[in-house]
């Protein structure tokens, strides 16, 4: 579910990037960013227990977000706390997405045959 909720952040990224009279560097700061950070969730709702480092680069991706208003001068301030509240949301997200996949890894699934640990965790 975090990563549903992810992948929708980013459309509204996306969208915001269209919509908003960003200079040319914000827009592309946000293209970007929003088309990665909604691969990223894709690739983790489709396939939770695998690949659980992109939680990390979610989380980073995150926090460029966060940083983009100061580091590239937004002119607006609806702006800069439209890629803020997004930024946030998606560190958010993300580490509970980690949380999720932490506990789910360390549980031991009762599925595989007796005896055979190669399935286990």
């Amino acid at each position: 579910m975090p990563n549903a909720l992810t992948f929708l952040a980013a459309v509204w990224l996306l969208l915001a990037a269209v919509s908003f009279d960003h200079t040319a560097a914000e827009r592309w700061n946000e293209l970007v960013t929003g088309t990665v950070i909604a691969v990223v969730a894709l690739t983790r709702a489709i396939s939770p227990r695998s690949i659980p480092w992109l939680d990390w680069v979610t989380v980073a991706l995150g926090g460029w977000l966060v940083a983009t208003p100061l580091l590239l001068a937004y002119d607006t301030p609806g702006e800069a706390v439209n890629v803020v509240v997004v930024g946030l949301v998606v560190i958010a997200l993300a580490l509970v997405s980690t949380a999720i996949s932490w506990r789910a890894r360390s549980k031991p699934r009762f599925d595989a045959y007796p005896g055979d640990t190669s399935r286990m965790g």
